[in-house]
């Protein structure tokens, strides 16, 4: 008991580990999506929705926080705070939206973010790809209605809505498959190439 307490009080007193400036963008394209169905003219619409938006507007100010210094960080640290403070007061999806695109353009920028791949993914290898990694949860087709996906909470995203697709930035789709989504089943595809 003894030594896990004095691993614990040496874990504690370590200084925080700098954030990944992508996890911040990664943060930001989903506050710019998914932001606008959680609140309806200054009103709460979907209370889980909004809940979620919350949880991560404070993650990415504490996130942004604990990136290396830069000369823009403060700045960056301000805008965070106060998309934040939108979220937190109700704003119009569409100026949420906005806030957090252009923090994403500037923080990419500052910290030189790669925010597509290298070179265009070799499409005559797609169909196989995503039926081996892809198919068991977002369907054959990509309507979220994979065998697997059934069960998921939340489930997999359709492909077919138009509308979500064309609110997503490259950054967030590249993300999302590198990176996976925190809080759902979409787990980083790492052994996967750019």
């Amino acid at each position: 008991m003894r030594r896990l307490s004095l691993i614990l009080l040496l874990l504690c007193s370590l200084p925080a580990l700098a954030a990944d400036p992508r996890g911040v963008l990664h943060t930001l394209d989903y506050l710019s999506v998914d932001y606008p169905g959680a609140v309806e003219n200054g009103q709460v619409a979907n209370p889980f929705e909004y809940a979620e938006q919350v949880e991560f507007a404070g993650k990415l100010v504490d996130d942004l926080a604990t990136l290396p210094d830069h000369p823009e960080k403060a700045r960056l640290l301000t805008q965070a705070r106060e998309l934040r403070q939108a979220i937190q007061d109700k704003a119009p999806g569409e100026v949420v939206s906005a806030r957090a695109r252009e923090l994403a353009r500037e923080l990419a920028r500052a910290y030189q973010v790669t925010t597509t791949p290298r070179r265009p993914p070799d499409l005559g290898s797609a169909p196989a790809l995503y039926a081996r990694h892809c198919a068991a949860c977002h369907g054959d087709q990509g309507h979220g209605d994979g065998p697997q996906g059934r069960e998921l909470d939340p489930p997999p995203i359709d492909f077919h809505d138009r509308e979500r697709a064309f609110q997503r930035s490259l950054y967030g789709l590249y993300s999302a498959i590198t990176r996976g989504v925190e809080g759902t089943a979409m787990r980083p595809f790492d052994e996967l190439s750019d």
